[in-house]
């Protein structure tokens, strides 16, 4: 019953918001709940504010310091649940979200804006929405009302960078088909030099200022795994005795360190200790300042599990693990996938830790190893990633609100 009023309660929000006329040239940014500026909202972001600064962009975030950040660099950053960013919401012609309107707002103020759903994975590995078994577990009346109500505030453009992605987009999340654009995704353009990456020098500063360790010019091995409903997560700062010595020997031989970031789930809202380092294997969990696409731009490998993070890192060209230690578990009882791991992998899979440290060694040795299962992994899950993923958004955005303009 909460969660049906809940819903009514946005209804009567949409239709409110309706009312507020809009600016056209206003574009309101979001990601992640409002718990933090990231993902495609914030690379979009930086992109438009760049290339068009008569356009009114605001973002909407609940991180003070990201908000002075902001607002330092030229930009304009609003609290999250302020009366300014509400007023900021209404006004808005276009709202661009990582997951949705509470993106930007616990109440729906986005009624008659355009909707741009990013979301924020770049490939779509996990059941999400409408696939997952709590769904499918609701009675069929709790199930029409939420469908319903999704319906009635869909998003007009939804970002999807291949076909499997795109029908993904319509099963899992009820998309219309016609508001899917074909596209990659404004994260990936750090990866395709659209945006400015930062130089090495200042990520290995701000690493050392969190963690005392100093990791200039060492090769950078990124360790990124997915978080879990109600499982542990694999960490390499709680190896063993023989474990340490075996990855460290290698670590040696390649002067190579580990950065372990884990999920944001895991790190802020379940804190997961983040206190140990080694000299050569750090968690990074409390570095700031630093985007976490910055770090993959300058990582060497990549060990991840289900993690989309490696659809990004896969555009380098540069070594990729996936380490399903998991696999069986998470598959059944945990989020569950929608294709085996065999179909979505973009490098060697490791179900072991003695095959991972094999992997580790063989990577290092052969960076090309796994060169023609990357090259397969983006013919077939980005296959619309261009060069130029931001300038096509935002020419596409613009496009169709013209086109909705002219049917008003």
């Amino acid at each position: 019953m909460r969660r049906i009023l809940f819903r009514l309660r946005e209804l009567l929000f949409f239709f409110l918001s309706k009312l507020i006329i809009k600016k056209k040239n206003r574009w309101v940014f979001g990601s992640w709940i409002g718990e933090k500026v990231s993902d495609n909202s914030k690379w979009f972001y930086k992109y438009v504010v760049t290339n068009y600064p008569s356009l009114d962009c605001i973002y909407i975030t609940k991180d003070i310091s990201e908000i002075k950040m902001l607002n330092l660099k030229g930009g304009r950053a609003f609290k999250y649940g302020s009366l300014k960013s509400y007023y900021y919401i209404l006004t808005s012609k276009v709202a661009l979200m990582t997951h949705g309107y509470q993106d930007l707002s616990r109440i729906y103020l986005v009624g008659s804006a355009f909707k741009v759903n990013f979301w924020h994975a770049s490939i779509l590995i996990k059941k999400l929405k409408y696939e997952t078994v709590k769904y499918k577990e609701q009675s069929n009346i709790k199930k029409k009302i939420s469908r319903t109500l999704d319906k009635m505030h869909q998003h007009q453009m939804y970002i999807a960078s291949s076909i499997e992605y795109q029908n993904s987009l319509i099963n899992d999340f009820g998309a219309d088909i016609r508001y899917i654009y074909l596209s990659g995704f404004p994260k990936a353009s750090l990866f395709n030099n659209e945006l400015s990456p930062l130089p090495y020098a200042t990520i290995a500063h701000e690493i050392f200022k969190t963690t005392g360790f100093n990791i200039t010019g060492k090769k950078i091995i990124l360790y990124m795994p997915t978080y879990r409903d109600d499982s542990t997560v694999f960490s390499f700062l709680n190896m063993n005795k023989k474990q340490n010595d075996l990855i460290t020997q290698i670590l040696n031989k390649f002067n190579a360190v580990i950065l372990e970031k884990n999920h944001y789930v895991d790190s802020v809202i379940r804190k997961i200790d983040t206190k140990t380092s080694k000299i050569d294997i750090l968690n990074i969990n409390n570095v700031k300042y630093i985007d976490i696409q910055e770090i993959l731009f300058r990582s060497d490998m990549l060990i991840t599990d289900y993690s989309s993070s490696y659809a990004d890192f896969v555009l380098l060209d540069r070594p990729i693990i996936h380490y399903a230690y998991d696999y069986e578990y998470y598959k059944n009882r945990d989020k569950g996938f929608y294709r085996d791991i065999t179909q979505f992998a973009a490098g060697s899979i490791t179900y072991d830790f003695e095959s991972l440290i094999s992997e580790i060694l063989l990577n290092l040795e052969q960076p090309q190893l796994h060169k023609n299962t990357r090259d397969l992994f983006i013919k077939r899950f980005l296959i619309y990633n261009t060069y130029n993923n931001c300038s096509n958004i935002f020419n596409e955005i613009k496009q169709r609100i013209n086109f909705e303009s002219k049917l008003d």
